[in-house]
């Protein structure tokens, strides 16, 4: 087979190829021969009869076809292996000249990204200091009790931060005054906490007041972002409160300390500088990872890539494609979401272009400095995972080991990633 390459683009290359003839011939006659076996001539066996009559049966066309099928796969294999370059994607592939004598392809490649990475060592980003205040640590022992609190019926007027167990049932009205009710606008026992803001706006605050057993209508109209069929429709809907609940949080008393099973914790002291200690471990959780991010984002600055536009479009319809199975999978439409984020497909379509890319040149960003600071998962990595897996989930190492070995790779990639997160946490400094 002749081949000749041609740059289209710094990211594009097209590889011409032309079948020697006595090759393409030999298939053209295996691909008539399958074909006419089948064929049946009055007066002879299927296949059997003479060459010039089965031809007549057989489409010239038909025959190129099963061909070119056959040969594709050795061009392909013929042509790929000898290439010094890597392809990122399927090549696109055009027959270009056909005939009984010759066969010719193109195959427009599209490369592997790549990046040249600019001093990456001199990107300085500080590291964060951030302290815990006696205002947080207090916030954090209330938001614990809270979780703790338990949710008793009350017979009283309902009042913000209650829980009401109601029926509900939405209606339309019609221009006849006739009401209507509209898909997915009932319930019953719902349980509803007054204030969280989880209904319509208004809806909560006009059952603020609403006792056991009362039925009441509540008037809404529905934000303008919202579904089609209901987007800044008036509605009414019919509700009955069966119990208001009152949420009871507990005093912080050494059982209750007891009940939150923290591990060496029994005294109020002891859980202050337990959720000190948790909230401080936190905020430089979120300050590193802030740091890393504004860290790989300038090193990104610094760096020349080279990107085909077809691979960034792909990524960007792969992440359409997940959205719309997480959006269905919620039981709104991909209409409806659109319609409730008030965008057009092309503006979320951009919007995904532009977050596919960023996380490319992150992605090639780090593999780079992977590659560079010579950055390996050894041996030792992997038992010092087993020993701190098989501690954590009291487990035998055995069994860890067995667990990671099925997910080797994943497992490696893992450690990989925290390996160059150190690296330029601790270059970078």
């Amino acid at each position: 087979m002749e081949r000749k390459i041609e740059e289209l683009s710094p990211t594009k290359r097209k590889i011409t190829v032309t079948v020697d003839e006595a090759t393409w011939k030999e298939e053209l006659k295996k691909a008539f021969r399958k074909l006419a076996s089948k064929v049946e001539v009055k007066g002879f066996r299927p296949g059997k009869a003479p060459e010039h009559l089965l031809r007549e049966h057989v489409r010239q066309e038909a025959v190129y076809q099963e061909a070119i099928d056959k040969t594709y796969p050795l061009v392909m294999k013929d042509t790929l292996s000898n290439i010094d370059f890597r392809i990122a994607i399927q090549p696109k592939v055009s027959v270009t000249k056909l005939s009984d004598t010759e066969l010719e392809m193109t195959l427009e490649c599209v490369l592997v990204p790549s990046v040249e990475l600019g001093d990456y060592k001199s990107v300085k980003v500080p590291a964060e200091a951030p302290s815990v205040t006696d205002e947080e640590v207090d916030a954090a022992i209330k938001k614990l009790l809270e979780n703790e609190a338990e949710l008793v019926s009350v017979e009283r007027e309902a009042k913000k931060g209650d829980t009401l167990r109601l029926d509900f049932e939405g209606f339309l009205p019609e221009e006849s005054g006739e009401l209507k009710p509209f898909e997915g606008g009932k319930a019953e026992s719902y349980e509803l906490e007054l204030g969280s803001n989880t209904f319509i706006p208004g809806f909560e605050d006009q059952l603020i007041g609403v006792k056991p057993g009362e039925e009441r209508e509540v008037n809404v109209t529905f934000p303008t972002a919202y579904v089609k069929e209901l987007a800044g429709k008036k509605a009414i809907f019919k509700t009955k409160t069966h119990e208001v609940k009152e949420k009871q949080i507990p005093e912080l008393t050494e059982e209750t300390i007891k009940d939150l099973g923290f591990e060496g914790v029994s005294t109020a002291e002891e859980l202050k500088n337990h959720q000190k200690e948790t909230l401080l471990k936190q905020k430089l959780g979120r300050a590193e990872a802030t740091r890393y991010g504004k860290i790989v984002d300038e090193i990104v600055g610094k760096s020349t890539f080279q990107i085909d536009e077809e691979i960034v479009e792909s990524e960007a319809r792969r992440l359409e494609g997940q959205a719309k199975k997480d959006i269905e999978g919620r039981g709104l439409t991909w209409e409806q979401y659109l319609e409730l984020l008030g965008k057009k497909e092309e503006e979320i379509y951009a919007d995904y272009k532009k977050e596919a890319d960023r996380d490319l040149r992150r992605f090639l960003v780090e593999n780079k400095v992977i590659e560079l600071a010579k950055i390996e998962v050894s041996d030792a990595d992997i038992d010092a995972l087993v020993k701190k897996d098989a501690e954590q989930y009291k487990m035998k190492e055995e069994e860890v080991r067995k667990i990671i070995n099925q997910h080797l790779d994943n497992f490696k990639s893992n450690i990989l990633a925290e390996k160059v997160r150190k690296h330029l946490l601790e270059t970078c400094r």
